[in-house]
C-alpha cells in the first residue's frame, strides 16, 4: 500500500510540474454517496448500507481528442447492515485511490463522459466483532470502476459508477452457526459531485 500511495504522490507532483499555461491539469474536491451491498460465498446475502466519500481530486488531459485521466484520494465509508447481534452495522472505513481513463463528448460549457479504471483501497479497520459476528477486513483491496457523468461550466462534474471488487473485502464468521466462515465482497454504487478550481 505504501508503494501505491508513493506512486500516486509522484503522479501528483508530475502534474504540478506541468506548465501552468498548458491547461492540462485541473484540481478540485469531490464528494458523494456510497450504496453498498456485500456478497458472500454460499447462500448468505447482506443488507444495503448507505455511506459517503470525500477528498481531493485531479484531472489530466492527454493529447488525444476527448481523452483524459482522473484520480482522487478519498476517505470512504461503506458498510454492512446486519439483522442480529449487538453490532447492527459493520462500517468499512477506507482510503481509496481511484485512477480512471475518461472519454468526454461535448464542449467547454457542457458534456457527457464515460470512465473506467482501477481503484486501490486501504482498510482503516482490521477487525470488528460482537457476540454473534466477526469481521476481519483485508488490509488492502483492488476493485474496478465503470461509470458515466456530466460536466457543466468547466467546474462542475456529476457522476455515477459501479465499483466491482476483484479480491475479498473481508472474512465473516457467524458465531451462532458454529463459527461458519465466509468470504465477503462489498460491491457499491457510487454517486458523486466534483468542483474543479
Amino acid at each position: 500500500m505504501k508503494k501505491i500511495l508513493s506512486t500516486f504522490l509522484v503522479a501528483i507532483a508530475l502534474m504540478l510540474a506541468a506548465p501552468a499555461n498548458a491547461q492540462l491539469i485541473k484540481f478540485g474536491v469531490k464528494g458523494g454517496v456510497n450504496e453498498s451491498k456485500p456478497s458472500y460465498n454460499g447462500n448468505l446475502t447482506g443488507q444495503n448500507y448507505t455511506g459517503f466519500f470525500f477528498g481531493p481530486t485531479a484531472e489530466l488531459k492527454i493529447p488525444f481528442i476527448g481523452f483524459g485521466l482522473d484520480g482522487a484520494l478519498l476517505y470512504s465509508q461503506k458498510g454492512i447492515d446486519t439483522e442480529r447481534g449487538d453490532l447492527k452495522t459493520v462500517r468499512q472505513k477506507e482510503i481509496e485511490i481511484p485512477v480512471n481513463l475518461k472519454y468526454t463528448i461535448g464542449n467547454s460549457l457542457a458534456g457527457i463522459f464515460f470512465f473506467a479504471g482501477p481503484q486501490f483501497a486501504y482498510n482503516m479497520d482490521k477487525h470488528v466483532d460482537d457476540n454473534m459476528h466477526n469481521y476481519t477486513f483485508d488490509a488492502a483491496n483492488l476493485s474496478f470502476n465503470f461509470g458515466i457523468g456530466f460536466k457543466l461550466f468547466k467546474h462542475v462534474q456529476l457522476s455515477g459508477n459501479y465499483n466491482l471488487p476483484v479480491n475479498n473485502t473481508a472474512t465473516y464468521v457467524d458465531k451462532i452457526a458454529e463459527g461458519q466462515e465466509r468470504n465477503c465482497k462489498n460491491k457499491s454504487w457510487q454517486f458523486g459531485a466534483a468542483w474543479f478550481f
